[in-house]
């Protein structure tokens, strides 16, 4: 197999082409971008692998137009550019890989192999097939991607990672399992080129639409799959009080209704048994005969919609009847004596109301009846349901938009918190949500906010402080390494200057040592609490501890521990902590203070005073300038007393932890020329 190989630097590259020679594969070299074009133009090779800084014409734009001429080249880069945003430069150009320098040499094997073996196996079965996920269609042959008829444009790397999701809807995709498949690498979790990549794509197929597909699963990963965007707060604060106002109106309309309802049933029983009681009176009073009432009956206007009154006594005889050829009622002896027996009842026959009652006349007794339909009562009553309806409806219309408004005010504030949040990224961390001038939720939620940025912007300036001066100390160390080591093979030298370059070595890898214990130390010590096994511990074991540790390190040093009074009890010098910290500690003090003494010696004082067992850390060495106090705790600092004894500044800054840890006190009193004295304070059990 044939692979082209581009690099400037001549050691590295004749490297690279020995190793893969060794494993059967034929290797071009050529050391500029021009050239490397034309090969890669002008022959199929099956990998290229480029650098990045490369002169003529460099390797981001080299890989585009390669990828731009031979879509379906492979390409790794090799470089010393290992940022995230250099790795998604790459990927943008068109990289199939990418690896930094330094590198070893078997993952590349592993990586061309893998390069290769996608090759081979590409993807011509599913190549063929149109992947479609609810309106994204992809067709994996020619590249075309659309969503909902309109045609998507995506860079080969984002087009590699959509036809993976694509091809793998409704599964969790772990950020490892998408670097192996689509990048061909291990997932390094110090970057986040996954989710820069990611976000491209969201921003391409998701952002206009209403139905999203990639979903972030918190800890796992990505899932693609067809999924409808919750309901807002806003729309549910909306709805939530359209529907509770809704309810009360319609509550309080069915309550008109039916109040309306039974007052009209009500009041015309009334008036049926007022008009019944009066037409007993003309014909039993005022002597009016039967066939004039029957007349009157069948010629009136009839604002009661034929009312039909029919007299009956005691005895069930028919004394009068308005129509007796219609007889609504049709009453019988039961319905007689019922009503003789409960004086008046009221009933309905299908839509008449009827009314049955007990008169009294001149002492006697008579039966009346009257039935008649209430158009006029009804045609109210279906007149106010309408009305009522409508203006339900019209309120309901109302209501929901009235809502809308106040809940998009309400929410206003929110809205524009959630905006301002997404500006702030690690870059401008400095930047703070408006707390304005209330002291509502909404204002609360934006100071908690902020004093979570401040923080953040802390831990982020601390942590980016801290990998510069790492940074600066190992290269420091190596660089010194290194020169030494050309300097010793540059020339041939006497055995005593070999053994000097050697001595040399021994020392700075005994620095690096002691910076690398430090630093894992100081990891330690930043653990959370709750992570940290803490014990039952006598102070005085762990100095002596700390003593015979340093004194067996440094054979030159001298020790003394004292107890400045009488202790009574084992629980005033005892502690809970964790051993192997505190000793850190201890032996950090005890050793400052030795290196720093002209006659290498530290004397530690032990004492008790109510809750707290306190440990001074004496010396009669330099002191420390005032100037350099306040910074004396801070990691990697160094201050004028450096150049009287070797360090990396780290000692301090980890003892100071470590006492924090243990909800502890550290101070310092010093004098230039006298000596420095540290006083530690520990709540005892």
């Amino acid at each position: 197999m044939q692979i082209l190989v581009i690099e400037d630097e001549q050691r590295v590259a004749e490297l690279i082409k020995r190793v893969l020679e060794e494993q059967g594969y034929q290797v071009t070299l050529t050391s500029d971008g021009e050239m490397g074009k034309i090969l890669a133009l002008s022959k199929d090779y099956n990998l290229i692998i480029t650098d990045i800084i490369l002169p003529k014409i460099n390797g981001i734009e080299l890989c585009k137009q390669i990828r731009a001429a031979k879509p379906d080249s492979l390409i790794l880069m090799l470089t010393a550019l290992g940022t995230t945003d250099d790795k998604v430069e790459g990927f943008n150009a068109g990289a199939d890989d990418y690896m930094v320098k330094p590198f070893d040499l078997r993952e590349l094997h592993a990586r061309i192999k893998s390069l290769m073996k996608r090759s081979q196996i590409g993807i011509g079965k599913i190549g063929k097939l149109i992947l479609r996920i609810a309106d994204l269609e992809m067709n994996p042959q020619t590249k075309l991607v659309t969503r909902n008829g309109k045609t998507i444009d995506l860079t080969p790397k984002e087009f590699k990672l959509l036809e993976y999701m694509m091809q793998n809807p409704d599964r969790v995709l772990s950020r490892s399992e998408i670097a192996e498949k689509v990048w061909n690498t291990h997932f390094d979790t110090g970057t986040n080129f996954i989710d820069v990549y990611i976000n491209y794509l969201r921003k391409k197929i998701d952002k206009d639409f209403s139905t999203k597909l990639i979903h972030t699963k918190s800890g796992m990963g990505f899932i693609f799959r067809e999924e409808k965007i919750d309901m807002k707060i806003r729309n549910k604060l909306t709805i939530l009080f359209t529907a509770i106002i809704a309810a009360l109106m319609l509550a309080f309309a069915l309550a008109i209704y039916f109040s309306f309802s039974n007052n009209r049933e009500e009041e015309y029983y009334e008036l049926l048994r007022h008009t019944a009681i009066t037409k007993a009176n003309l014909l039993l009073d005022a002597k009016v005969e039967p066939a004039v009432l029957q007349l009157i009956y069948r010629h009136s206007e009839n604002s009661l919609f034929q009312e039909e009154v029919a007299i009956y006594d005691t005895a069930f005889n028919l004394l009068y009847h308005d129509a007796v050829d219609i007889d609504k009622v049709k009453e019988t002896r039961q319905m007689i004596d019922e009503i003789i027996n409960k004086k008046e009842i009221r009933f309905y026959l299908g839509e008449l109301q009827a009314v049955g009652l007990l008169y009294k006349h001149n002492g006697s007794k008579y039966v009346i009846t009257a039935a008649a339909n209430d158009h006029y009562g009804y045609a109210k009553v279906r007149s106010l349901k309408y009305t009522l309806i409508i203006a339900f409806i019209i309120s309901i219309i109302f209501i929901f938009i009235a809502g809308t408004f106040f809940s998009k005010q309400a929410l206003r504030p929110v809205s524009d918190m959630v905006d301002k949040v997404k500006e702030i990224t690690a870059t401008n961390l400095d930047l703070r949500i408006p707390e304005g001038t209330g002291k509502d939720e909404i204002a609360e939620l934006a100071v908690t906010f902020n004093e979570m940025l401040n923080r953040l912007e802390k831990s982020f300036d601390a942590q980016k402080e801290f990998v510069s001066n790492v940074s600066h100390e190992l290269r420091t160390l190596l660089t010194a390494m290194l020169a030494e080591l050309q300097l010793t093979i540059s020339n041939k030298r006497t055995n005593e200057e070999y053994k000097n370059s050697i001595q040399h070595g021994i020392s700075d890898v005994q620095k690096l040592v002691r910076l690398s214990n430090g630093l894992l130390d100081l990891a330690k010590a930043s653990y959370d609490q709750t992570e940290i096994t803490f014990k039952d511990l006598r102070l005085d074991e762990i100095l002596l501890d700390a003593r015979n540790d340093v004194l067996h390190n440094q054979t030159g040093y001298k020790v003394n521990i004292i107890f400045e009074k009488e202790i009574e009890n084992d629980d005033f010098i005892s502690v809970k902590g964790n051993e192997y910290l505190l000793k850190v500690a201890f032996m950090n003090l005890i050793e400052n203070g030795c290196k720093f003494s002209e006659k290498n010696e530290s004397t530690v004082a032990i004492t008790y005073f109510k809750d707290l067992t306190i440990l001074r850390f004496q010396d009669n060495g330099i002191g420390i300038d005032q100037k350099d106090l306040p910074n004396i705790f801070t990691s990697f600092y160094r201050g004028e007393n450096k150049k009287y004894a070797s360090g990396n500044g780290i000692g301090l800054s980890l003892a100071q932890k470590i006492i924090k840890l243990h909800k502890g006190d550290i101070s310092i009193v010093s004098k230039v020329g006298e000596g420095t004295t540290f006083a530690v304070e520990l709540p005892h059990i």
